[in-house]
């Protein structure tokens, strides 16, 4: 199965690979997993092949070339990083400047987290409805305790749901709505600056 994701990520590029690829594939696997068509411990494989070519790749990737500087985590329950690395792709091939909490960061971490990497922009990453069910708590706790002009971002399938609750988030049902609103946040700052 390496093997033949990195075959696909050297022949796609890594925006085509995830879009062609890793989009449908994490889909395909969610139905078998809730068919009972595959285990979890096969999920967590599949999960983990992708997480280390997403990785690996990005460690070859050119530094940041511009701001915006982006705070990036999960809330604690939200175990999957898969949505938030491949978020951090997307973010990282349009030139932004990206910090990686990883999973299951508490709210006052991120908070202070924040505010230590200077960032400009806190995105977090939910990968289920149940998930944010649980997370809409959270959230409005974290938007209520960071700066009130701090962008709170957050991406997965269940984000418009969590945007209709608390408007002072900004969805990202998708992968392909980053490079506008990256180029929307840029020219704003330009424009006040």
């Amino acid at each position: 199965m390496q093997r033949r994701l990195a075959q696909q990520l050297a022949q796609r590029g890594l925006r085509q690979f995830i879009l062609e690829v890793v989009v449908p594939l994490n889909a395909r696997v969610g139905v078998e997993w809730l068919r009972g068509n595959i285990e979890v411990f096969e999920e967590h494989l599949y999960a983990e092949q992708v997480l280390g070519l997403l990785r690996q790749a990005l460690t070859h990737w050119p530094p940041a070339s511009r701001a915006p500087r982006l705070l990036l985590t999960t809330l604690p329950g939200e175990a999957h990083q898969l949505g938030l690395l491949m978020a951090h792709a997307f973010l990282v091939m349009e030139g932004a400047d990206c910090v990686s909490l990883g999973a299951q960061t508490p709210v006052a971490e991120i908070v202070k987290a924040a505010a230590a990497h200077r960032a400009d922009i806190v995105g977090l990453s939910c990968g289920s409805t149940p998930g944010l069910r649980s997370a809409l708590p959270q959230l409005h706790e974290l938007r209520a305790r960071l700066d009130p002009r701090m962008p709170l971002w957050l991406g997965g399938a269940p984000s418009d749901r969590a945007a209709a609750e608390l408007p002072a988030i900004t969805a990202f049902p998708s992968l392909l709505t980053i490079p506008a609103a990256l180029g929307q946040r840029r020219a704003a700052h330009t424009d006040a600056g």
